[in-house]
């Protein structure tokens, strides 16, 4: 006989195909999905309180992330797969290989323009089965170079002066204070002084 005690049922719930339980410590709730269902479930054992929310396809897991911002997974990647995602336009600023993953009812369900789903996906490889999606990452990252024509193009329209943003602030800050910006490091050129008639001239002195 086994020395283990019975099992406790924390909650009941009739999914299809439940799966990938995962405790989220920071709310105090258990994580689970329906695989078949297409659901996400959340549940509160202080509280009982479950909550549910639908995907647009089968879901195979829940993964925590400490916050919102993906900008550092982007500086990290070599590729993105997405089936359609503003962070997409993102990930073409860095000039690096996209896949999306064709979901025909995407631009209904999730209110998307369609003008930017053609335009993401003119920038992309378009995969319609996730058993192309392996090779097509492999023929992606072995040719990084191609459709970068079009991802520039992509993103230009969305950002104004990618990867200028420093150079432009820095600019508007030396003018508003009446100052020339210095020469570039290593040059012999001194540190220009502020004009006579500027409030940073007397503390210059």
């Amino acid at each position: 006989m086994s020395n283990n005690p019975p099992a406790t049922i924390a909650v009941l719930g009739p999914d299809q195909l439940g799966e990938g339980p995962v405790w989220d410590d920071r709310t105090g709730e258990l994580v689970r999905v329906d695989i078949s269902g297409r659901l996400v479930h959340r549940w509160n054992p202080i509280s009982d309180e479950a909550t549910s929310f639908a995907t647009d396809g089968d879901v195979g897991a829940v993964v925590l992330c400490e916050d919102g911002d993906a900008s550092p997974l982007l500086a990290a990647s070599d590729l993105m797969v997405t089936d359609h995602s503003s962070v997409g336009f993102e990930f073409c600023l860095l000039d690096r290989p996209l896949i999306v993953f064709d979901a025909p009812a995407l631009a209904s369900v999730a209110r998307i323009n369609e003008e930017r789903i053609a335009t993401l996906r003119s920038a992309a490889r378009v995969v319609r089965d996730a058993s192309e999606l392996g090779r097509a990452a492999n023929q992606e990252v072995i040719q990084p170079d191609r459709l970068r024509r079009e991802r520039r193009a992509a993103a230009e329209p969305l950002f104004h002066g990618p990867g200028s943003a420093t150079d432009r602030a820095l600019e508007l800050i030396y003018s508003l204070v009446g100052l020339a910006r210095p020469a570039a490091a290593g040059s012999s050129q001194s540190m220009p002084l502020p004009r006579p008639d500027h409030p940073l001239a007397a503390r210059s002195r």
